[in-house]
């Protein structure tokens, strides 16, 4: 899984990056044998799903008013992408 800093938080990831890096972390976790299993007793797996909770849970307007997210006319791919992970 991505390593984590005190600085990498999800929702203030652009769009494309955001959706890699979830893409990335499904392909790990769904390979035979997988390459990692997320634990949630560490803390960046744990940050990693609360992150995507937040992004799924999150009023537009909240998200809107992120720099990343300011040139976006929908969200619907954002959610899209995190609800599949």
């Amino acid at each position: 899984m991505y390593k984590s800093s005190n600085f990498f938080v999800l929702r203030h990831q652009q769009l494309h990056c955001l959706t890699l890096t979830q893409e990335g972390n499904a392909f790990c976790t769904t390979l035979e044998p997988r390459l990692f299993t997320i634990d949630m007793n560490t803390v960046e797996h744990k940050l990693f799903f609360t992150e995507l909770i937040s992004l799924c849970e999150a009023e537009d307007q909240l998200l809107m008013k992120l720099p990343c997210y300011k040139s976006l006319t929908s969200l619907v791919s954002l959610r899209k992408s995190a609800m599949s992970k």
